[in-house]
């Protein structure tokens, strides 16, 4: 991790390694299906406690609360975390949601303590108050949130976990581009939209829907 131009970076071989020692600390804890992450087990064994639902702001989908003792809250939309309950897209929108949040407690606690501190004083800082999770923005989007992403991406999605469930699928014979998305999305119960972009940026697929080798 280096500072450029007031920002914290974190270089891709960094990211994984967090992410890594996170889900080795954590256990990993698995869905039904025994790929997917459970992420709400996920948070209670890395921080030692539970996703919270609570009425957040309009448009406001996740929040992390940052504590000087070293405490962290991490708050889920309560329409949200009902509708995760019944519909497949409000569950990928919730799991997308909390592994974002985890982003933010993995890699900018110190960042939003220190500027607490320099505006605050001794106060508590009320933390990241996140809207609806942007997949598709670049690294010219909001760099906080940027890597909050790429922790979302990893923790949902491991790239060890995908690329062996991609290179049995092609075993069986050809794969298109579409028929990796679902199969993505299926097994770590994410949306589509997510799932294509993590294989993108793993190069499994290019930008434009072709397939390339997979390392």
């Amino acid at each position: 991790m280096q500072e450029k131009n007031g920002k914290l970076w974190f270089d891709d071989a960094e990211i994984d390694s967090i992410v890594d020692e996170a889900l080795i600390v954590s256990g990993h804890p698995r869905e039904n299906n025994g790929i997917a992450t459970n992420i709400d087990a996920f948070v209670k064994a890395r921080f030692g406690i539970w996703p919270e639902p609570e009425s957040l702001p309009a448009n406001i989908h996740g929040a992390t609360k940052f504590f000087r003792d070293g405490k962290i809250e991490i708050r889920i939309s309560q329409e949200l975390t009902e509708k995760a309950n019944e519909h497949q897209g409000s569950l990928h929108r919730y799991r997308t949601t909390v592994a974002h949040e985890v982003g933010h407690a993995l890699l900018h606690r110190h960042l939003y303590i220190s500027e607490t501190l320099e505006l605050f004083g001794n106060k508590q800082f009320e933390g990241a108050f996140c809207k609806k999770v942007e997949l598709h923005r670049g690294r010219n989007y909001d760099w906080k949130e940027w890597q909050a992403n790429q922790i979302m991406a990893r923790i949902l999605m491991p790239k060890r976990d995908l690329v062996r469930i991609v290179s049995e699928a092609k075993s069986k014979g050809p794969c298109k581009s579409p028929q990796l998305i679902s199969l993505v999305s299926e097994a770590f119960m994410v949306s589509g939209e997510a799932s294509k972009y993590r294989l993108e940026d793993l190069k499994i697929i290019h930008q434009e829907g072709q397939l390339t080798m997979v390392e």
